[in-house]
C-alpha cells in the first residue's frame, strides 16, 4: 500500500507545523486618528454604510471608503469588520480626545 497518500503522509514527518496567525492585534499606540477618521469610526460602529457616513459628515462616499481602507492599512484590517474590532481593541473609540 505506497499509493499517493501513503507517500505524502510520509513526507510530513519531520517538518515543522505552520506558525499560527495572531487572533488579536497588538495596541497601536502612535496611530493617528484624525477628526473625520473619528467619525467615520464612529458610525462604522454604528453599522452605517460608506454612503450613509458620506452623508452625515458631509464628503464623497468614495472619500470615506478610501479613507477606510487607509485605516485598515494603518491597523492591519482585512475587513471593515476586522477594522471596528482592532481599532476597539486599540483604544481608537471613534471619540474625539476631549469631548
Amino acid at each position: 500500500m505506497d499509493g499517493p497518500a501513503v507517500k505524502s503522509t510520509r513526507s510530513c514527518h519531520g517538518t515543522t507545523p505552520p506558525e499560527r496567525p495572531r487572533l488579536v492585534a497588538y495596541p497601536f499606540a502612535d496611530t493617528h486618528v484624525d477628526e473625520i477618521d473619528h467619525a467615520v469610526l464612529q458610525l462604522l460602529y454604528q453599522g452605517f454604510s460608506a454612503k450613509e457616513i458620506a452623508q452625515q459628515v458631509e464628503i464623497s462616499h468614495r472619500t470615506v471608503e478610501h479613507r477606510i481602507e487607509r485605516m485598515k492599512a494603518r491597523i492591519g484590517a482585512r475587513t471593515i469588520s476586522q477594522l471596528v474590532a482592532l481599532s476597539i481593541a486599540s483604544g481608537l473609540t471613534g471619540k474625539i480626545p476631549g469631548s
